[in-house]
């Protein structure tokens, strides 16, 4: 059997069987005799998610709408949500490491140098001087 929901003026005909999947449906079902349409004040196009995912549980949903999942009382696993940002941000993290190494490999030479020893001289020390490059001579 099928209940008729109108979601923000958009019309879903949705099976009775997939909407107790929401513990939210479920217990409207069980506690009204739902003989007309049934109004709901929410994004239809976001409904759309929410009814896939009721209908599929491997449905990508948007881990950004998980709160209409809230809403429909579904549980979810947020780390299986769809996140089309995902690959991205572990490749700036990976990113962010390297650039961090590199610094630490930077900031190590230029203490091993240090500055030129010649009194009143801010010029760094040549390798393996005591002396920058004019004062080493």
């Amino acid at each position: 059997m099928s209940i008729v929901l109108n979601v923000s003026g958009k019309i879903f005909h949705v099976s009775k069987d997939v909407l107790r999947r929401s513990p939210l449906f479920n217990n409207m079902i069980n506690d009204s005799e739902i003989d007309s349409v049934v109004l709901i004040e929410r994004s239809s196009s976001l409904f759309k998610h929410v009814y896939a995912y009721l209908l599929d549980p491997q449905y990508p949903y948007p881990a950004k709408y998980r709160s209409e999942l809230d809403y429909y009382l579904i549980e979810y696993d947020v780390k299986k949500l769809y996140d089309p940002y995902a690959d991205l941000k572990r490749e700036m993290n990976i990113l962010r490491e390297e650039i961090q190494e590199i610094k630490d490999i930077l900031e190590d030479e230029v203490v091993k140098r240090g500055n030129c020893s010649q009194y009143y001289c801010d010029s760094q020390r040549a390798r393996g001087s005591e002396y920058c490059e004019c004062h080493s001579r």
